[in-house]
């Protein structure tokens, strides 16, 4: 296998260890650790041996590694995925110096310090093995593309787990559906799982020793598996099989408690469960495209799948190939169980429990018509975000809903609405129900739901911190990456960031106001300036008699490269830009073609649009051509500068002036 390593040289991997690292503090603490063996791996570290007499917090503490601001050859590198089942209660700052992090092996120290070298790197990051140069380029190249989906066709991968899928979909004696996981034809064997399986479990039993409330988190999850049925206890007899696959597991998460089964955990062959695995296609719409949908039903009705991946099963003959080892104490045995049904985690679960949900839909769509079109369109992975622009549509879609999935064992839970009637139907029915305070909101897809006001808000969690900002945390040309930030740049950052909370105060209207009768027309607004370039989509619609409404449904910004090009050609980006996300924004707001406009204030934009591209330059030509062929039968028009509200996400706006802008509304295109 060939592997890149730190330095960007191209290495061969002489082979597999498997290492038992043990704390030098603690020798009941170590971690079995797979890692391929390299020539070199990266130059020492660090770089230059540190002066660490001023960096007071770190006095008094036991660190990993004693020896840290010495240079030295680096031995092993260790992924996020140990650093997440290391770490433990404690961290320690000091200005100009780096944070000390407490973890089961003793003290670790990453980050910045004092900038007297500023290319020097320190232990434990990996700072250093990529130069200010390559990051600067690595910034630019983001900038200078916006990357948006495009057609494209299933590979032979996913056609290969499709066709699987497809041809072994099927139900148990309940109804509940049997799905295979799809693995690689002749896939290697995954051998030696079993003792990575029980390190991690004398991990997380050390781990219990010192946190009693994760243990009992922990032993609650796994008797709820159990009793459900999600995993069944293996014979002795049949303990140590040589054919079955172990999957470590392991706990994340503080607030919110989980339980992680770990699929790409290597065993002892270097072959995880997740390597023999196939991937299928993406099934479901973009998430973007299923929150337009959403605010197209006056009346929103919103719901998950309750434990979406354990609803379906795994085939009886593959569940060997998820067996883990647990025990509640350390007195008991080690028992072993096998998991029944798809687990989050493995590489396949996801596109197979998607996958099964459209099968769903496509078996009951004569049955229930409306609950069938909503898994279609309005579900993001295990999330439902449809509606309807009646009560009576609205009442009997939950039906359909509630009725299709428990045909199948599946239940919909957390339901919310914005219509006190429809609300009342869903509690009367004995669904679970979202009850809210006054104040509090439901996140749906990222964003903040107001069910009662039937508004999108942004909530805050973790305010920015002005001490110290560096380019990293501000993206300016003017200073190198790790400089202390100035002047102007500066006190522009401080502004943001005390201004950030008052965007607390935009509320975005769900509903748009569409109606199956009203006469729709969608406006979209191309603009750019030496500081970046966006696009706007307004949906104006009318019915015979009433008033025009205009809302804005998409915007989309990016930030101008620093160097190079020229604002026509930055204004052409910005109506390629505007092409490539038509035919996404106008099939979710079910706009005909012919009732599209485009808009640009740039006469030389416009001019070059409406030219043959072989008659243009390269990066001209080609952006030209694919507008042409984006846009046929849609109209660009030109928009005076003033008038052009694409202005706004070319050249950026504060905080405080968002929560105050009329442009959220709209302006009438036509008007």
């Amino acid at each position: 296998m060939q592997i890149k390593n730190l330095n960007g040289d191209i290495v061969a991997a002489k082979g597999i260890a498997w290492i038992n690292l043990i704390s030098q503090h603690d020798d009941t603490v170590n971690e079995y650790v797979g890692a391929y063996i390299v020539p070199k791996m990266m130059s020492n570290l660090p770089s230059h041996e540190l002066d660490i007499s001023k960096w007071r917090h770190l006095k008094g503490i036991k660190l990993a590694d004693k020896t840290f601001h010495i240079p030295n050859k680096v031995d092993l590198l260790l992924g996020a995925d140990f650093y997440s089942r290391v770490i433990i209660n404690g961290i320690r700052k000091q200005k100009d110096a780096p944070t000390a992090q407490r973890t089961t092996f003793g003290w670790i120290v990453f980050g910045g310090y004092d900038h007297t070298y500023q290319h020097a790197s320190i232990v434990n990051t990996i700072e250093g093995s990529v130069s200010n140069e390559q990051l600067l380029e690595m910034i630019t190249k983001f900038w200078q593309q916006d990357q948006l989906p495009t057609k494209r066709y299933r590979t032979q991968e996913e056609q290969l787990c499709e066709d699987i899928f497809t041809n072994s979909i099927t139900t148990n004696h309940e109804g509940r559906y049997i799905a295979r996981m799809p693995l690689q034809p002749d896939a290697p064997k995954v051998i030696g799982s079993y003792d990575i399986a029980y390190a991690r479990l004398m991990q997380m039993e050390r781990k219990f020793a010192r946190d009693p409330e994760l243990k009992e988190k922990y032993i609650k999850f796994m008797r709820d598996y159990e009793e459900l049925n999600h995993m069944s206890k293996v014979p002795p007899q049949e303990h140590h099989s040589d054919t079955a696959i172990y999957i470590p597991h392991h706990a994340a998460g503080t607030e919110k408690f989980r339980t992680v089964f770990d699929g790409s955990a290597r065993a002892k062959n270097g072959i995880s469960i997740n390597d023999i695995q196939l991937n299928g296609e993406k099934v479901q719409p973009e998430l973007i495209t299923t929150l337009m949908r959403f605010r197209t039903h006056r009346i929103a009705l919103t719901a998950d799948v309750a434990k979406m991946y354990r609803q379906i099963l795994i085939a009886e003959d593959q569940r060997d190939m998820q067996r883990i080892l647990w025990r509640e104490s350390p007195s008991q045995p080690v028992h072993e169980y096998r998991l029944n049904t798809q687990t989050y985690g493995n590489k396949s679960a996801a596109y197979v429990s998607i996958r099964t949900m459209a099968h769903m839909a496509e078996e009951f769509a004569t049955e229930f018509p409306a609950a069938s079109k909503a898994v279609k369109t309005s579900f993001y992975v295990d999330d439902a975000l449809g509606g309807s622009h009646d009560i009576t549509s609205a009442i009997n879609l939950h039906r359909e809903l509630i009725e299709m999935f428990g045909k199948r064992k599946m239940e919909l839970a957390k339901w919310n609405t914005n219509d006190p009637t429809v609300r009342g139907h869903i509690k009367s029915s004995g669904c679970q129900l979202i009850e809210l305070n006054k104040e509090e909101t439901t996140a749906v897809l990222g964003m903040h739901w107001d069910a009662r006001e039937d508004t999108f808000q942004y909530i805050i969690k973790n305010p920015i911190r002005l001490e110290n900002p560096t380019k990293r945390s501000i993206s300016s040309d003017k200073v190198e990456w790790d400089d202390k930030v100035e002047g102007e740049v500066l006190q522009r950052w401080e502004q943001f960031a005390r201004e950030l909370p008052n965007i607390t105060n935009v509320r975005i209207p769900r509903w748009i106001n569409t109606d199956l009768k009203s006469k729709k027309q969608l406006h979209a607004f191309a603009d750019a300036s030496k500081t970046g370039y966006g696009t706007t989509f307004y949906l104006r619609q009318q019915r015979d008699g009433d008033p025009v409404t205009v809302h804005l449904v998409f915007a989309k910004a990016r930030v101008a490269p620093i160097k190079g090009s020229t604002i026509p050609k930055w204004e052409l980006t910005a109506c390629h830009l505007t092409a490539q996300l038509l035919e996404e924004v106008r099939t979710a707001h079910d706009v005909d073609i012919d009732s599209c406009t485009l808009w640009s204030d740039s006469m030389i934009a416009l001019h070059w649009i409406g030219k043959s591209p072989a008659k243009l330059d390269v990066f001209v030509g080609n952006r030209v051509g694919e507008i042409q062929e984006l846009t046929r039968g849609v109209e660009w028009k030109h928009v005076d500068t003033k008038s052009n509200p694409a202005d706004l996400a070319s050249r950026g706006i504060s905080p405080t002036e968002l929560a105050d802008c009329k442009l959220m509304g709209g302006m009438d295109p036509a008007g």
